[in-house]
């Protein structure tokens, strides 16, 4: 029993001591931030989805990193901001970075070395399939309706336009998911487009329209909203936007 005993309670010490070393380990302390650029310029993209409690995040425009080395070889996501940056706090190390499918970009399979070496930025250079040009975003108090003027410019050849759409928004977080209301319509590459939508609270009236009516009106009682144009290509998940607008709506 003696032995037994003994034998127990080296077993116990090894396992503490086991446990204070796994939580000894130091945490990651460098920081890899970067940009997604298309000459030398930000792009806007949609803001990721994240849950209630913040540990799932879905939907926007993601990278990949990978490093070899260790006992599984998986990905870390790191998920790009509306404003085209980035950033993630890893162990120095050598990465992959790899751009995914699905961006408003065309797809490049081709992986980035990335050295990280204490903290440093990057640039992920990517080209569009459209940018939008020239927006320009007017309030009329006049019948309470908001309007979007801009121009889509095709970059990559034989890709089409789906759409193009204005969105309302009451905070800088503003995309064609995160809005109070938005607009679709058709639009002509190289051809100036304007969309105009009604943010009067009354005028949406109809069964289930109860939300867009009360936001919409606390919007206005704040006398500003936030606006955005997204472009959309045929065939990709995800739109090209331009920068969220802050927009006085003053009667």
């Amino acid at each position: 029993m003696k032995t037994t005993s003994i034998i127990y309670t080296a077993l116990a010490v090894a396992l503490l001591f086991t446990a204070c070393t796994k939580d000894n380990y130091k945490a990651p302390g460098s920081v890899l931030s970067g940009r997604i650029v298309y000459q030398g310029q930000t792009l806007q993209v949609r803001t990721p989805t994240v849950n209630g409690s913040g540990s799932t995040t879905t939907g926007g425009v993601q990278l990949e990193l990978w490093q070899r080395g260790y006992q599984l070889f998986t990905k870390i996501p790191v998920y790009v901001n509306q404003d085209g940056t980035f950033s993630a706090t890893l162990f120095d190390g050598d990465y992959k970075l790899v751009r995914l499918g699905g961006a408003p970009w065309q797809n490049n399979t081709d992986s980035i070395d990335v050295q990280v070496r204490g903290s440093q930025s990057i640039d992920v250079p990517v080209v569009p399939y459209f940018t939008v040009n020239a927006p320009a975003f007017t309030f009329n108090k006049a019948d309470t309706t908001v309007t979007g003027t801009f121009t889509p410019t095709q970059v990559t050849a034989g890709r089409t336009l789906e759409n193009a759409a204005i969105c309302v928004g009451a905070t800088q977080f503003t995309d064609v998911i995160n809005n109070i209301v938005q607009r679709s319509e058709g639009a002509t590459p190289g051809a100036a487009k304007t969309i105009t939508i009604t943010v009067n609270p009354n005028r949406y009236n109809g069964s289930g329209q109860e939300n867009i009516r009360k936001r919409l009106a606390e919007m206005l009682n704040k006398q500003y909203g936030f606006l955005r144009i997204g472009v959309k290509t045929n065939g990709v998940g995800e739109s090209i936007y331009t920068t969220v607008v802050k927009v006085d709506m003053k009667f």
